[in-house]
């Protein structure tokens, strides 16, 4: 089973583009979810849909991401260039970094183009972290 095939059922409706993958995912509930991919960042809350590319992001808000008050999960923010805000979900605690990172590198690294992808890969092979 690929990649595609094997996305939870709470995400079948979307299309993956040609050489776009799924970096990182939060699934709180059926209707409330977001997956990063290296193309986009893409959010169902309740009834609301939100799909924005990578490229248009801005600034983030992670906001209580620690958990504090015993919770599970954070609704986040983020900003785009044209001004509108689309929502995120981190869980909390220590798996709230793997979407803020994920957020956090998709935002510096891939607006940037395949130059700086192709530095990136290659400090991370110099570190050991890929082949």
């Amino acid at each position: 089973m690929d990649e595609h095939e094997s996305l939870s059922k709470m995400f079948k409706n979307i299309k993956l583009e040609d050489e776009e993958f799924i970096i990182c995912s939060t699934e709180i509930e059926d209707n409330q979810w977001t997956i990063l991919t290296t193309r986009r960042v893409i959010t169902q809350n309740e009834a609301e849909f939100f799909d924005s590319r990578i490229i248009d992001l801005k600034t983030k808000n992670s906001r209580n991401f620690k958990g504090f008050g015993n919770i599970s999960f954070v609704k986040a923010k983020i900003e785009l260039h044209n001004g509108l805000e689309i929502p995120y979900f981190i869980e909390t605690g220590e798996p709230s970094m793997v979407m803020i990172y994920g957020i956090q590198t998709a935002m510096h690294i891939i607006p940037r183009g395949a130059e700086w992808i192709e530095k990136t890969e290659q400090r991370y092979k110099n570190r050991g972290l890929i082949k």
